[in-house]
């Protein structure tokens, strides 16, 4: 058994699972991939509204089952940290690009969008991996706190209250999730990312997350 970095020791996690983690994650990014190609139409307030929602109820009934491993830094902190298994970081990240990808070709089905497309949207620059990286260090360390002082149960709506309120306040709109930025590749709307824009996008935020690891260790460091 394995245990969530969302929810250590309260959410069991069983080894392998990576069908369940790969059916999790298809629905998760589904309904954030849906509610991007929405933007097309309804502009970015729904658009943000569904993404907190969203994750807040994906959160809710998926950890039980999976841990809610949606991400792949915080699928990388655990192994960090010694709460997983290579065998198991492997099959995570594998069950969250595939699902990303499925997701985003669930998500342009539904509206009317060819299956697979590639995203022409370029994002570059040093002001928007600088965004990825707060985005991504705040996500972690938001985490780390709050399973250091054992308040689990608000993990789910403090992490979607997050990342809804980082897509306004970072340069990048708070991709937060080489997973995401993966299955945003395959959306050619507003909200997605050129292929080869994303390997800086998820570099940015591999960085955030090992920063934001380090000062979640800095502030609960014992006196």
């Amino acid at each position: 058994m394995g245990f969530s970095l969302c929810s250590p020791c309260v959410y069991p996690i069983h080894v392998p699972c990576n069908h369940e983690e790969g059916v999790c994650r298809v629905s998760w990014h589904c309904v954030f991939s849906g509610n991007r190609c929405w933007f097309r139409y309804h502009g970015n307030k729904p658009n943000t509204i569904s993404t907190v929602f969203g994750l807040y109820v994906l959160i809710t009934i998926l950890a039980p089952i999976s841990g809610a491993h949606f991400n792949p830094v915080v699928t990388m902190v655990d192994l960090i940290e010694g709460k997983s298994a290579t065998v198991q970081f492997i099959q995570y990240i594998f069950a969250q690009a595939l699902g990303a990808i499925t997701g985003a070709m669930l998500a342009n089905a539904m509206f009317s969008y060819p299956l697979l497309e590639a995203s022409t949207k370029i994002r570059s620059g040093g002001n928007l991996y600088i965004g990825e990286i707060v985005a991504t260090a705040g996500l972690i360390l938001l985490i780390n706190l709050l399973v250091n002082q054992k308040n689990l149960v608000v993990i789910p709506a403090a992490v979607a209250a997050w990342i809804g309120s980082a897509y306004f306040f970072t340069s990048s709109t708070s991709f937060a999730n080489p997973a995401v930025t993966i299955g945003r590749t395959f959306s050619d709307s507003f909200a997605g990312i050129a292929p080869e824009c994303a390997p800086k996008f998820i570099a940015a935020q591999v960085l955030g997350a090992l920063i934001g690891l380090g000062l979640a260790k800095v502030l609960t460091r014992e006196k």
